[in-house]
């Protein structure tokens, strides 16, 4: 059997993808791996894809506010999140949402902007 990976020729230089698959712990809602950049993967279940799962959920009327959603990654991670409230941006619906689970610091970033630059990253 074979795949045509790319259909839709307008979709390039997808640089993640959350992969799904059943549950293993009774207390879980949801399963997934999250694949990033040409050869890493997530050992938590990510907290950006555990928000957008929340929100497609919430949107079809399968989370309730308050109700958890427990997502746990291939490694059996979990992060918990709960829809705090719901909330309007625009003519958009949307939710507040919290999200709890262990993580580890393992790194640290720190960017600086020369004011003598003609081309700043941010608008002072």
């Amino acid at each position: 059997m074979s795949y045509k990976l790319n259909q839709n020729p307008s979709i390039k230089d997808v640089s993640h993808i959350l992969w799904i698959g059943e549950i293993i712990s009774k207390d879980a809602v949801a399963r997934n791996a999250v694949f990033y950049g040409d050869k890493a993967i997530d050992r938590s279940p990510c907290s950006t894809g555990t928000s957008a799962r929340m929100v497609l959920l919430e949107a079809k009327g399968k989370l309730a506010t308050g109700e958890p959603f427990v997502h746990e990654s291939f490694i059996s991670s979990k992060f918990v999140g709960v829809v705090e409230n719901k909330c309007k941006g625009g003519k958009f619906g949307g939710i507040i949402l919290s999200i709890t689970g262990w993580a580890r610091q393992y790194g640290y970033n720190e960017v600086s902007i020369d004011e003598a630059d003609s081309y700043p990253l941010v608008s002072r």
